[in-house]
């Protein structure tokens, strides 16, 4: 399969959690706009589940790691975890109505996704790493 997003060696934790979690996440995403690519009049609901799933799943380990180990931005953190969600909710429900350009949608939660990682996971990181929680490593973009 074509990847179309792939994870930022930035975001890499080198956690097995966390990274299976991104990884999850992409991978969901990648499997729509390629269903889509296949097959424009695909069943697009299904997936997008799917990518619900993951993010639920990966946003509630990650946030209870945080709690786990006392990070100082965790209330912000969770904020933004939700309104990532409701994005989706709202992408979700707007394709329940009727509109199909699913693809177009997803490529934007991306772009907020990814934003999330700028803005959120990279300072948690960086806490992580700083407490010694996680190892801080070089390695090759995850897709």
């Amino acid at each position: 399969m074509q990847n179309y997003f792939s994870i930022p060696n930035a975001a890499i934790f080198d956690h097995e959690l966390i990274d299976s979690g991104h990884k999850a996440i992409v991978d969901a995403m990648n499997e729509i706009v390629k269903a889509f690519n296949d097959d424009p009049g695909s069943e697009c609901l299904p997936l997008l589940r799917r990518l619900d799933d993951a993010m639920r799943s990966h946003f509630a380990e990650e946030e209870a790691i945080m709690e786990t180990v006392n990070y100082y931005d965790v209330v912000v953190h969770k904020d933004q975890h939700q309104d990532i969600l409701g994005k989706l909710n709202k992408i979700i429900e707007s394709y329940i109505a009727g509109d199909s350009n699913c693809v177009e949608q997803v490529h934007n939660l991306f772009h907020i996704a990814v934003t999330d990682l700028m803005q959120a996971d990279l300072p948690l990181k960086s806490f992580l790493e700083g407490i010694g929680y996680i190892q801080k490593q070089n390695r090759e973009p995850v897709s």
